[in-house]
């Protein structure tokens, strides 16, 4: 299994183009979601909800569980902003459920065959 943990990664789509065409396949990408806002914050450190999936589709991951969001009061996002935000950009995409899998605090997640659907269109 394949799994890219982008850390403190903005969005770059030659770098994210590039991991998809470097490996056949990224099972599983750990991808930032937050801080939202301000954006000019945040945009040169971390990815949004919007270009979290942006990356995931640009690299062909198969599953996206989204990091950095709801743990420290460093922005103005709202608690739970960054997980609805996701959620949205997943309908928007038409992303099965298995696709974006997010984790509360101290939840784990098995990932399954069953789960290797990733785009349900």
């Amino acid at each position: 299994k394949t799994v890219y943990f982008a850390g403190d990664t903005a969005y770059d789509d030659s770098l994210s183009n590039e991991l998809g065409e470097r490996f056949d396949t990224i099972d599983l990408a750990l991808i930032p979601v937050a801080p939202i806002h301000p954006r000019e914050y945040s945009k040169v450190r971390h990815t949004d909800p919007r270009e979290a999936v942006k990356m995931m589709l640009d690299m062909n991951a198969h599953h996206l569980v989204p990091i950095h969001y709801d743990t420290f009061p460093e922005s103005i996002d709202a608690p739970g902003e960054a997980v609805d935000s996701i959620y949205a950009v997943r309908d928007e995409y038409d992303i099965s459920d298995s696709g974006i899998v997010v984790l509360r605090i101290g939840e784990q997640h098995v990932f399954s065959k069953k789960d290797s659907l990733l785009v349900t269109r």
